[in-house]
């Protein structure tokens, strides 16, 4: 049988977190370096890299933007639905006939006799219609996967030391796995 405290040593750990996160990001907004800020936080109780620092203040960042950047996103995506409302339903509309010299007289089919229709609003419509649709697709990710895959070909000019320990140690697994398979092989 488990004792009750994991789980509230669990959220101590996440309280003193977002207490360090807070706090580095307040020092930050006053002004401080990132070095400045470690070596604050380090005399105020434990140590802390400036690369830590950096990621407390990015985390913080993004939790205080992240509330209103979804309400407006809310607002832009029911405002693009409204617009797409109206563009279908400009769409429905018969297109208007096509007029002719000064008098602006109909014009009409010679062997229809039926009046000819201008269907340049209608493709306007359509592309309007698409321009909303990329642009809601913009906002809710649908496009990721085009944007990733663009991005597979950048280059990666720098990694913190922490991520370059962990694929120094991933490497390792991966080629004594490898020898192990080959023994087992052979």
């Amino acid at each position: 049988m488990s004792s009750g405290g994991t789980n509230h040593q669990a959220s101590g750990a996440v309280a003193a977190r977002a207490e360090r996160q807070v706090r580095a990001f307040e020092l930050s907004l006053a002004g401080h370096s990132l070095r400045a800020v470690a070596a604050i936080m380090s005399a105020e109780g434990e140590r802390i890299s400036h690369e830590s620092v950096r990621g407390l203040i990015s985390a913080e960042a993004i939790e205080r933007v992240a509330g209103p950047a979804e309400e407006y996103r809310a607002v832009l995506l029911a405002q693009l639905e409204d617009a797409r409302r109206v563009v279908l339903a400009k769409l429905e509309l018969m297109p208007a006939p096509v007029t002719a010299g000064r008098e602006g007289g109909v014009v009409y089919d010679p062997e229809t006799g039926e009046p000819v229709r201008d269907h340049s609003a209608h493709l306007a419509a359509v592309d309007r219609l698409l321009r909303i649709n990329e642009r809601v697709a913009k906002l809710t990710g649908a496009d990721m996967a085009q944007k990733i895959e663009g991005n597979l070909n950048a280059v990666v000019t720098e990694v913190p030391a922490d991520v370059a320990e962990l694929m120094r140690q991933a490497r390792e697994r991966n080629e004594a796995r490898r020898g192990e398979i080959s023994g087992e092989a052979g």
